[in-house]
């Protein structure tokens, strides 16, 4: 058995872990039918599983009409009625709220077992959130590696670099986890432990989708964006990821497939090479992407649409190139109507994103979207509100970006440029969205809907 400290209070308390403990992860849970994943928590489980450990994710709610409270109960009575020892929650800031709510309720009703946060927002400030929760421990960053050593040693967690834990009443900030380098060596995320078969099929492909990354890390500087697998782009090999594909085909009997880079492309050839394999070993398989309309040209658009590609996502956030300027966004409105225009030359849907409340932003430079738009001809527009999210630069400084943010509870929050108020923002939201055919999009970080 295995005793380690309860670094939630200021007494020494044991855990005690039996030989066979189990691990649970907290995946985004919902209780409608989704058609994506993330893929941070059946990453970690598949390093775990690897090592021998046993563990289940939760990613459903219970199929009851019940307020948020009851649900994320229900979650945590479930979760606790299979007793593990070590309990993981992917924390993104929209899932604030739930996220240390579910701790809450665990540390109640399993009071010596490990709570343990990774994500963006734990990423982003986890000194506050182990000051305002009763999580025990924060991953920041990857957390493959890292959570294996806690697991693994959680009597020692002064070691392990890259996380942030209670011990004592003291919070303790040990030295940051270089990135993984060799993406190959990683495990195929573990599937088998999502509720795959009720999940809907996807938006995009028409059919039911499973999420796959053939990179990590984004070397662009956008001001608005929160990176937690870093700036330096790594990416594993063409075979590699394409042997994922055929493995999920195999054991999962899905075709459908949601390229979850941050921007699918950023490395060309790795790209090219993967849509090669595709079309050379003849794989049937329907998949979309979020791509960067810089990187891609007609020749890699033409290897995308014969490997199975239908639909790509473009964030073309702004037309003002100015804005984009502002916002770090290294993009010129010109590569966007490039991109656009072959792509659907070639016979691939086009889904463009637009966002409203970038440093700079006038009503000038969002009717100049809308027009853009009406141009262009996209499959589908949408504008949403710029939400400012903790670990971004817009975040921590405002005033010389040019913007002012009002912050909530809960970490919502609110944009105001220079020139337009937060309802003005909100009212060309609703105009663009009008205007194209768009989709009521999120307002104040996720949690209000601008309709």
């Amino acid at each position: 058995m295995r005793s380690v400290l309860n670094r939630n209070q200021n007494i020494c308390v044991s855990f005690y872990f039996s030989p066979d403990f189990m691990i649970a992860l907290i995946a985004s849970p919902a209780k409608e039918k989704r058609f994506q994943q993330g893929l941070g928590p059946f990453y970690i489980a598949a390093v775990l599983e690897s090592e021998g450990y046993e563990v289940k994710i939760f990613d459903k709610y219970d199929d009851v009409e019940e307020s948020e409270e009851r649900l994320d109960h229900r979650l945590a009575l479930r979760i606790a009625q299979e007793e593990p020892s070590i309990v993981g929650v992917t924390l993104t800031t929209p899932f604030y709220r739930k996220g240390t709510r579910l701790a809450k309720y665990l540390r109640e009703m399993i009071p010596n077992v490990l709570l343990v946060a990774g994500g963006h927002h734990a990423t982003a400030e986890p000194v506050e959130l182990l000051k305002n929760s009763q999580f025990d421990i924060v991953v920041v960053g990857e957390g493959e590696t890292t959570m294996k050593e806690i697991v693994s040693t959680p009597e020692d967690l002064g070691r392990i670099k890259g996380i942030v834990y209670k011990e004592d009443g003291k919070i303790h900030v040990n030295p940051p986890r270089p990135l993984i380098q060799n993406l190959d060596n990683i495990p195929y995320p573990a599937r088998h432990l999502a509720s795959l078969n009720d999940y809907s099929s996807d938006m995009f492909t028409g059919v039911r989708s499973t999420s796959i990354l053939t990179t990590r890390g984004c070397p662009y500087e956008c001001v608005y964006c929160m990176k937690t697998l870093g700036n330096e782009l790594r990416s594993r090999s063409a075979q590699n990821v394409v042997n994922e594909i055929e493995h999920v085909i195999k054991e999962h009997d899905v075709r459908g497939f949601q390229f979850w880079d941050d921007m699918f492309g950023l490395n060309r050839d790795l790209a090219a090479q993967i849509c090669e394999l595709v079309t050379k070993k003849k794989i049937n398989i329907v998949w979309w992407c979020w791509a960067d309309q810089a990187s891609v040209d007609r020749e890699l658009l033409q290897k995308m649409h014969d490997a199975g590609c239908r639909a790509i996502a473009f964030g073309v956030e702004s037309v003002d190139d100015e804005v984009l300027k502002k916002a770090k966004r290294p993009l010129f409105t010109e590569q966007s109507r490039r991109a656009i225009k072959i792509a659907k030359e070639i016979g691939i849907k086009v889904h463009t994103y637009f966002t409203v409340g970038l440093p700079g932003e006038t009503e000038q430079s969002i009717q100049k979207s809308i027009e853009f738009i009406k141009e262009t001809k996209p499959d589908r527009a949408n504008f949403s509100l710029l939400c400012p999210y903790p670990g971004t630069e817009l975040w921590n400084r405002p005033a010389e970006l040019g913007v002012k943010i009002t912050r909530l509870d809960n970490w919502e929050a609110y944009i105001e440029t220079e020139v337009l108020s937060h309802e003005d923002l909100r009212n060309w939201v609703r105009k663009a969205n009008k205007e194209v055919g768009g989709e009521s999009l999120t307002s104040i970080n996720s949690n209000e809907y601008v309709s």
